[in-house]
């Protein structure tokens, strides 16, 4: 016994069917005016998608998330869905500016730049209309699908710089670990003493003072170019030339030496960083060694610089 083959017709393809079907096309005679409906059916057809991307920008809104699954649903190829709003958002923010020079050219033209990567989309003046609309409509598809391929590869290309800063941190992290440790076994094991105390706090000690030494340098510096910036005989764009190549090349590693200090912080607390109480004294033999270690990297740096 055979079982019934049951078929439940597509809300929407059922429509389409229907109204389809009911299509009463009176075509006239003369080629021009058949063209002359062609053309009007086709700009109806653009302003219809366009239409339809505005109402598709805000069903994606209101329905919070579950937009493709929506699409899915109903039988709606996405890729066509997103091509319309593609079309609504160019239309859409579009300057004024841009509107008469875009007004010259070919519908075809402009289904090519709507695909156009989005800072490109952004940086369209009158003068770069009219160079895509001087070039023919396959030129325009070629150069819209390289400058796609570009921001692809650029974004590949940033993505894999991120992921090998973040592996070499994380690499020297270890390596900085790994050292301590071997250390912290060294001296459990032999625990030589310098300056009265064990050579890994001696050691860290001598490297604060030389490190207090070099801060204490570089912002003098850092003074000392602010305030050509600010209190200079130079004009206003000068002026915010330096102030900007200052605080980008100085803000960042300040920044990070602050995430760094907070570490202590965190695991050790303000109460006991901060009480008088605590604060390291320094033997004249370590204040001798440590400052004589800052003369030493000053030296190389100035000759480095001067090389």
């Amino acid at each position: 016994m055979t079982k019934a083959l049951t078929t439940t017709n597509h809300p929407i393809t059922a429509q389409i069917l229907k109204q389809v079907k009911a299509i009463n096309v009176q075509l006239p005679e003369a080629v021009a005016d058949k063209w002359a409906e062609i053309e009007q059916k086709e700009i109806a057809l653009a302003v219809h998608i366009a239409e339809l991307g505005y109402r598709y920008m805000d069903l994606r809104e209101t329905v919070d998330g579950n937009f493709k699954g929506e699409l899915e649903s109903r039988g709606l190829n996405r890729s066509t869905i997103y091509g319309y709003i593609d079309v609504a958002k160019f239309f859409l923010e579009m300057p004024e500016s841009n509107v008469p020079t875009s007004g010259q050219l070919k519908p075809s033209q402009i289904t090519e730049l709507v695909k156009l990567p989005e800072q490109q989309k952004q940086a369209l003046t009158p003068e770069k209309i009219t160079e895509y609309g001087d070039m023919s409509v396959r030129a325009l598809r070629a150069e819209v699908k390289q400058l796609r391929l570009d921001v692809t590869e650029q974004n590949n290309l940033t993505t894999e710089n991120t992921r090998l800063k973040q592996k070499l941190e994380q690499t020297e992290q270890d390596r900085s670990e790994v050292i301590n440790m071997l250390n912290h076994e060294q001296n459990s094991k032999n625990p030589a003493l310098k300056h009265g105390v064990s050579q890994t706090v001696a050691h860290t000690r001598e490297r604060a003072l030389v490190l207090h030494d070099l801060l204490s340098q570089c912002v003098g510096e850092v003074s000392h170019e602010i305030k050509k910036c600010t209190a200079s005989g130079l004009d206003t764009e000068q002026s915010k030339d330096c102030a900007l190549a200052l605080y980008y090349s100085v803000s960042a590693p300040i920044i990070h030496l602050a995430k760094k200090l907070e570490q202590l912080v965190n695991s050790y607390g303000v109460d006991v960083l901060q009480a008088p109480e605590n604060m390291p004294v320094f033997s004249d033999e370590e204040l001798e060694v440590a400052f004589k270690h800052a003369d030493t990297i000053r030296g190389a740096i100035f000759i480095n610089r001067k090389a």
